[in-house]
């Protein structure tokens, strides 16, 4: 029977965490010490209107960047801007702009279908598969990068994957759905691709 992980609200908000996934045998990864406090996250708003992830972009009216943001030329399921940023910022690292790629549609299935628990059970286990993905000992030595980093990574990915209000909105509604869920262990089977199939 397959071990089961949790991914915690926290990991699943609009906060900007990244879940640690356990797996039979692992050792966490030891976390630098922070020089300065984190800034504080974002929470879901008493009003109508929430705090937005402060990375969030265009500004408010901005109609044209807007529009810009939902084009999908090759209908992948993907808008432009998200391959464009992943294609640029990871230039160096196959794996990473493959396994970006995977993450970057799980959070768009978790945006675009989630309506209930069973919808948020299925999208978080596309994002809890491909963080195990990037969080993959040979996904980090062929980017030549460490866990840490690969956080930082994410994290900014995601910035530009939720990059508009609503689809920031969508997020925060996937996280209410999600809360407490739990996700199969994706175990070697995390990658939707062939990490040792990758130059770098």
């Amino acid at each position: 029977m397959k071990s089961r992980i949790l991914i915690v609200a926290a990991v699943l908000c609009a906060a900007g965490l990244v879940a640690l996934i356990w797996w039979p045998g692992a050792t966490p990864p030891a976390l630098a010490t922070p020089t300065a406090p984190p800034p504080a996250p974002p929470v879901m708003a008493t009003s109508a209107t929430p705090n937005l992830h402060p990375m969030l972009k265009p500004k408010p009216g901005d109609s044209a960047a807007l529009r810009a943001l939902e084009v999908d030329a090759d209908r992948n399921g993907l808008p432009d801007h998200i391959e464009q940023y992943i294609d640029k910022e990871f230039a160096d690292s196959a794996v990473t702009r493959q396994g970006m790629r995977q993450l970057a549609h799980g959070w768009m299935q978790a945006v675009e279908t989630v309506h209930d628990k069973e919808s948020a059970r299925q999208a978080g286990q596309q994002i809890a598969n491909a963080i195990a993905c990037l969080m993959n000992p040979t996904v980090m030595n062929k980017a030549r990068t460490t866990p840490q980093d690969m956080h930082r990574r994410i994290m900014q990915t995601r910035a530009e994957a939720l990059a508009t209000e609503e689809r920031t909105l969508a997020y925060f509604n996937f996280q209410n759905h999600a809360n407490g869920l739990y996700f199969d262990d994706p175990g070697e089977k995390s990658c939707q691709f062939s990490p040792e199939a990758a130059a770098n």
